[in-house]
């Protein structure tokens, strides 16, 4: 065998756990288990900021489509009108035929 494979297997080669191994661990874990108040507190605050983040997010949308739909509205509503106010100017601006009489007496008679 090559020197580099006597030395990988030494170093592959099983070895026995340093002794408290274990109980360091388990000791290790439990004190990791437990969340001290502050940290719950942070939990809790972060938690809070999202759900307010939230709702302010969906009550500007809401507030936006409102208004979206209220000019919506509005540009409807001019362009009635607007049509309507042609509709009274081509009306008022349209030339009238008016015929004019004349009686025996010299008197003028208008008829429209």
């Amino acid at each position: 065998m090559q020197d580099i494979e006597v030395r990988l297997r030494a170093a592959l080669r099983r070895k026995d756990a340093p002794a408290g191994l274990a109980g360091r661990i388990i000791a290790r874990a439990e004190g990791r288990r437990r969340w001290s108040t502050p940290h719950w507190i942070a939990v809790a605050a972060a938690v809070a900021l999202m759900a307010s983040l939230a709702w302010q997010y969906q009550s500007e949308r809401e507030r936006r489509l409102q208004a979206e739909n209220s000019a919506r509205q509005l540009e409807l509503a001019l362009r009635t009108v607007a049509e309507r106010l042609s509709k009274v100017e081509r009306q008022v601006r349209a030339p009238e035929t008016r015929v004019i009489r004349l009686q025996a007496d010299g008197q003028q008679e208008n008829m429209q």
